[in-house]
């Protein structure tokens, strides 16, 4: 709900004195226990491979967009990335293709990388985060899934498109909220990206303590956020307090909701 068209059209439809703000639960501690637990089989046998490595790494992409990404720049940050990932010697590299890019479209970027020293997957952020020492990212919320459970990162993009969620620098120069907030290390060409990486390399751990500081500042990350939403749906079990919301609006938005479900699935 960030917009005035979102504000009116809800504020309509909803008993908004009860909308309660929680927080982003899958960032709580209690979420995090469980993603560990249920995914540890997972993690332990990519780690027996991946253990004879120096470092591993994730590569988040996501694939050119008219608006926030050209096909230029796209090519230029794969070719780039890749042939810095070539250069580093005993480093395994997971590389995670957004979900709407062609597979066989990225894997030609990857023919200089031996064979043994990149898996192409489809994990789970949170997942991946677990397997892997920090990621090289393009603009995602990768970035803030991998902080949440403890995993450094590099935002590696080309910010010359346009979008409403991106901010400006002192210089006016576009980028990210992660940037802005001290949650990434920033990287926008070969140069930055092998200045970040050598950053990564030496100093890992200061790294990832001033990240992780700046995101306990962002985002609650505790076991009070888990414990809160039970209780206020709890609240909410027998409650004989009724929306003042007319059953009619309420019908009526139920059902667009619904029908328009059925648009977002029909071309899956």
């Amino acid at each position: 709900m960030n917009s005035a068209y979102d504000i009116n059209y809800w504020s309509e439809r909803i008993a908004h004195d009860r909308i309660k703000v929680l927080g982003p639960l899958g960032y709580s501690a209690w979420w995090q226990r469980i993603v560990a637990m249920e995914t540890q089989d997972l993690v332990d046998a990519e780690r027996k491979f991946t253990g004879k490595f120096d470092q591993v790494i994730a590569f988040i992409l996501r694939g050119p967009n008219g608006q926030y990404l050209s096909e230029e720049d796209y090519q230029r940050l794969m070719a780039e990335a890749i042939t810095e990932f070539a250069n580093m010697s005993n480093t395994f590299i997971y590389v995670k293709p957004h979900p709407r890019q062609d597979i066989s479209e990225v894997e030609k970027y990857l023919d200089s990388l031996p064979k043994n020293r990149f898996k192409v997957v489809d994990y789970n952020t949170f997942v991946l985060g677990r397997m892997t020492d920090f990621s090289v990212s393009f603009w995602s919320s990768a970035i803030t899934d991998f902080l949440a459970i403890g995993t450094p990162t590099i935002e590696y993009f080309s910010f010359n498109g346009s979008c409403s969620l991106w901010l400006r620098t002192r210089d006016n120069a576009q980028t990210s909220f992660f940037d802005k907030l001290g949650l990434t290390l920033q990287a926008r060409d070969k140069n930055s990206l092998r200045a970040a990486l050598k950053k990564m390399n030496d100093n890992i751990d200061e790294v990832r303590t001033e990240q992780l500081n700046n995101f306990s500042e962002v985002f609650e990350n505790s076991e009070e956020v888990g414990e809160k939403m039970i209780q206020y749906l709890q609240q909410g079990t027998g409650s004989k307090k009724r929306s003042r919301v007319p059953m009619a609006t309420l019908l009526k938005s139920y059902l667009h909701v619904f029908f328009a479900s059925l648009k977002g699935t029909a071309g899956r």
